[in-house]
């Protein structure tokens, strides 16, 4: 039932939308033609929410793909930053990046994980947006036990004690209406214990919030 209001609801924005083009385009003068351009780019938008959220539900328990090759994370982790600062995506962020030196290299699916840590930058951000005070902290290290881990640090509004236990479930989301799916953490944590990994979080309301991704690593 979940799934289907999910759906169904930009699904209503695109069908009563193409009904109403319907009607203006039938009569292409001044302001009809107007309310027909008007409803039609209303269309669009809800027409690629309902193809991102699909492509999630399909990503969601996905195996993975035989393409998998060794990672450098320092250069891609830090690739992905450079992408989404020159996006706008973490605007008005102080980011620290801290990569120890010569990190060793995991092997998995790199789109995968990309789209992992995409996903934790730009929830940090999001956590961020009320507040004056946005500090991003994104530090590589070594962890205890032959991995690589990948902490993304917030000054963010934290999560609740309460939400944290779901914050991994499909479609549980803190974010208001618009802002997510649900799928992005939960898509997440499948890719990362996929890979033999796993992602710690620590959190408190108006404290800010610190995910770790922990990958094992990849030796020559």
């Amino acid at each position: 039932p979940r799934i289907a209001h999910e759906i169904k609801s930009p699904l209503q924005v695109i069908w009563g939308h193409a009904e109403l083009a319907m009607h203006w385009v039938q009569q292409l003068e001044g302001e009809n033609l107007e309310r027909a351009v008007e409803s039609l780019e209303k269309i669009l938008p809800a027409a690629s929410q309902i193809q991102a959220l699909v492509q999630q539900m399909f990503e969601l328990g996905k195996p993975l793909k035989p393409s998998i090759e060794e990672i450098d994370l320092v250069r891609e982790v830090d690739a992905i930053l450079d992408d989404l600062v020159y996006l706008g995506a973490l605007k008005n962020c102080e980011i620290e990046r801290y990569y120890e030196k010569d990190l060793a290299h995991i092997t998995g699916d790199r789109p995968q994980l990309d789209q992992v840590f995409r996903n934790l930058l730009i929830n940090a951000s999001q956590a961020m947006e009320p507040l004056s005070d946005r500090r991003l902290r994104v530090h590589l290290t070594t962890g205890a036990t032959n991995t690589v881990d990948v902490r993304i640090s917030d000054s963010g509004c934290g999560i609740k004690p309460d939400d944290l236990e779901h914050i991994f479930q499909p479609f549980y989301t803190t974010k208001t209406n618009g802002k997510g799916t649900g799928l992005g953490l939960a898509i997440a944590h499948s890719v990362v214990e996929r890979h033999g990994g796993r992602i710690e979080v620590r959190s408190q309301p108006k404290k800010g919030t610190n995910f770790t991704v922990i990958l094992p690593t990849h030796r020559n």
